[in-house]
């Protein structure tokens, strides 16, 4: 990449599924935890068993004794649930199983409005869920944010790199919560619903470059990008 020229940049959010897959409904009830909050104060602990979805909630560790049941996933939606705080709700819009290969441990994405002093919405990919509630991963909402580029199983991919040319890198990067250890994929969905940027204007991610100079005496050329764009 030449310097002072600004490289293609999108801010993305890609799921790519590769193979031969057919549905096939877990033997065993699956979980996974959903936390909303910054410190996760409210909870949700979901269940699919066969095609059936059960939404357990719970608030600073204790249940409430509110059960939600649906007999697929296609009918969990709008679910409503407050925050502690009082100023903030959170809206299941809707929640979707994959398909995944037979024997595997299911998979859902769930999409979530945020509604309150701070709006917007974000989405989980619950890659693999879990038959013990106990170790079940957990997807954290309106949690703290941070931006990083765009990972494969949370892995940077081994090929990425910033190259000099005509065709400059391009990219991609996301901002969300993610904590590999408790399998947490939780970002900011990046499109509105007239498919432009749902950041505000001027609010979007930057990325620092350390270009190698010329001459080994000669400092580093560092440059910085916006992140400004959709795709």
């Amino acid at each position: 990449m030449k310097p002072g020229l600004k490289p293609v940049v999108c801010l993305s959010a890609l799921l790519v599924g590769i193979g031969a897959f057919y549905f096939a409904s877990p033997r065993k009830a699956q979980y996974c935890w959903l936390l909303f909050g910054r410190n996760g104060e409210a909870r949700v602990l979901v269940c699919l068993e066969g095609k059936a979805v059960t939404l357990d909630h719970y608030v600073y560790g204790k249940p409430t004794g509110r059960r939600d049941q649906f007999r697929s996933d296609a009918e969990c939606e709008n679910v409503s649930l407050a925050d502690p705080d009082g100023q903030t709700t959170y809206v299941i819009t809707h929640l979707r199983e994959q398909e995944v290969p037979a024997g595997a441990h299911a998979e859902i994405i769930v999409h979530v409005d945020i509604r309150g002093p701070l709006s917007y919405r974000q989405y989980c990919d619950v890659q693999e869920m879990s038959d013990d509630p106990q170790r079940a991963p957990l997807s954290h909402f309106h949690g703290p944010l941070t931006a990083e580029v765009r990972k494969t199983n949370f892995e940077v991919h081994p090929g990425l790199a910033l190259k000099r040319g005509e065709k400059p890198t391009e990219l991609y990067a996301v901002v969300g919560t993610m904590d590999a250890q408790k399998g947490c994929w939780v970002v900011v969905s990046s499109q509105g619903d007239d498919d432009g940027p749902a950041f505000p204007e001027g609010v979007h991610p930057v990325v620092d470059v350390e270009f190698p100079p010329a001459s080994a005496a000669d400092p580093p050329i560092r440059r910085r990008y916006p992140l400004d764009r959709v795709c």
